[in-house]
């Protein structure tokens, strides 16, 4: 754990130890009192402490004995519980029978028979019959009155300067445990600015409490992408008072970063504002549209599905997606690098119906707004409102249960680099139109060649097109140019393909050794454009 310099006032708290104190005290229960008391003593020295002959009194115009306690050790920095009956785990049983109310002042002693040691709280004003504290003082502001249900407290466990001040009314009762004063820091916002290359954070962090918060109670952690970067001890902050803390976080590559502050304080009451965060996105997002079911058939649910196109693992908490008409859908999940994630609207649907979708890629969303079937504008946010990526698509030419895919997710989401999936979906997996490049020409090749399909050989009819998706017609003719097998018939592709000839005729008869000419026409879906190819393939012995 680091220091580092604040600007802030100092405010230093004195602690004072002695011997067993009174710690917290519960004089006024809801409802009936009797049996329900209890007060606890603290022993805030390094050794054991037997209790044996200490006097337990309670005051209202005197001082009065109520118990005279048997042998009975409170451990080094350990707690000793005296309750009524119905006390639950008091280690003492006894009736306290405290007074809670009436024109004098009321009060609590524990005092050592060998020694001059007493420890003493007094609470209710007037204290017209001058009961004294520890310091022989009676004329001094008094601890909190409690409400009915809370207990008188010691701020800080053992911590004892015979004035007032060290206690406080609680309405976390702690009986037998370390007490919890409400201390509440809190951090609102946090920015990043860029200093010569270096990223660094900065912060206010405020104490919104009535007592200083030091540094043996409380540290600050920087997160980065949800992993710990680095924890700073905080110094003391006055009450009321702010603090300017400032932390650089180095270089960052191309990427999306989720950097996020958050207060450590073990009493905090209200540890809902202990935390901020922002995000930056350097470069391109890593996370990206990849295809989209916005028209399924009845019964069948809606999804879109994300591709994480970077090297580096991202938890993606509260995400969300906005429509034209700013209706959102939020989700949370993790994506692994190089991996898909298929959102959806019923998680239990898509693997039902798409069966070969990896299992941890699915997942459901928190909330959903039906994708729009004529077309939409889909936009990409992380949790904290960064805008990752948006895709406009038309819904022209949609068939029900036929995707909408990226050609590739590493080029820009334009209207070019998206068209419908040539077999139907392929939620969790590689899109089916998936090009890395398109090739200039279109060819066709056959592997092997020759082949002896009496010897059960078979070729493999491989095709490229400089089209993202076309449709296909492959056909073979032997030497005189007669019709004798046809492998595709106006089929749907995407830019390259393979097809399995066995070298049998249409009616299913082995074709005679010879030479064979294997013709593909392809007419692009986008352009219309028409592509022809020939390849002649040899039937050996």
């Amino acid at each position: 754990m680091k220091k580092f310099s604040f600007i802030l006032l100092l405010i230093l708290t004195a602690r004072v130890y002695s011997s067993v104190v009174l710690n917290e005290v519960f004089y006024d229960p809801v409802g009936p009192d009797a049996g329900y008391e209890w007060l606890e003593l603290y022993n805030p020295t390094d050794a054991p402490i037997d209790m044996e002959g200490w006097i337990l009194e309670k005051a209202q115009t005197t001082f009065t004995e109520i118990d005279t306690l048997e042998s009975i050790i409170i451990p080094a920095k350990g707690f000793l519980l005296i309750g009524e009956e119905f006390v639950e785990d008091a280690d003492i049983k006894t009736t306290l029978a405290f007074t809670n109310a009436g024109s004098s002042t009321n009060g609590v002693r524990i005092s050592c028979p060998d020694t001059d040691y007493t420890d003493t709280v007094l609470y209710h004003e007037p204290n017209s019959d001058e009961l004294t504290w520890d310091c022989g003082v009676h004329k001094i502001p008094f601890v909190p009155t409690v409400q009915e249900g809370n207990s008188l407290a010691r701020k800080y466990d053992g911590v004892d300067t015979d004035l007032p001040k060290d206690w406080f009314e609680c309405t976390n009762l702690t009986p037998g445990a370390p007490n919890l004063y409400p201390i509440d820091l809190a951090i609102f916002k946090i920015t990043l600015q860029k200093i010569e290359g270096i990223y660094h954070l900065f912060t206010f962090i405020h104490n919104l409490s009535t007592e200083g918060v030091d540094n043996s109670e409380a540290h600050v952690d920087i997160f980065v992408n949800n992993n710990l970067f680095d924890s700073y001890e905080l110094p003391a902050i006055a009450p009321m008072d702010s603090l300017e803390f400032s932390c650089p976080i180095g270089t960052l590559e191309d990427g999306l970063f989720d950097i996020s502050t958050r207060v450590e304080l073990p009493n905090d009451i209200n540890p809902e504002n202990n935390q901020a965060g922002t995000s930056i996105l350097i470069g391109e997002s890593p996370i990206v549209f990849n295809e989209i079911m916005f028209r399924p058939s009845s019964g069948r649910s809606e999804w879109f599905e994300l591709y994480n196109r970077s090297t580096r693992d991202y938890q993606l908490d509260d995400f969300l997606v906005t429509d034209y008409a700013d209706r959102e859908i939020r989700f949370s999940a993790y994506i692994a690098a190089d991996d898909y994630l298929v959102v959806c609207r019923d998680s239990l649907n898509v693997m039902l119906y798409y069966p070969n979708t990896p299992f941890h890629t699915i997942v459901e969303a928190d909330s959903w707004a039906p994708l729009n079937v004529g077309g939409d504008v889909l936009t990409l946010f992380d949790n904290y409102e960064l805008q990752l990526e948006q895709m406009e698509y038309s819904g022209d030419g949609s068939q029900h249960d036929v995707s909408l895919e990226r050609v590739n997710p590493y080029l820009p989401p334009t209207e070019d680099n998206w068209g419908y999936s040539v077999i139907g979906a392929t939620p969790g997996r590689q899109n089916s139109i998936y090009v890395v490049y398109l090739p200039t020409q279109a060819s066709i090749t056959a592997n092997p060649n020759p082949f002896a399909p009496r010897r059960g050989e078979y070729t493999i009819i491989s095709f490229s097109l400089p089209e993202v998706i076309s449709r296909v017609t492959v056909r073979i003719f032997d030497i005189k140019g007669r019709l004798v097998r046809k492998l595709a018939n106006q089929v749907l592709q995407a830019y390259s393909g393979d097809f399995v000839w066995n070298g049998y005729s249409e009616d299913g008869r082995r074709l005679p050794v010879g030479v064979y000419i294997i013709n593909l026409e392809a007419t692009s879906q986008e352009s219309e454009k028409v592509y022809t190819e020939r390849e002649t393939v040899v039937i050996a012995r």
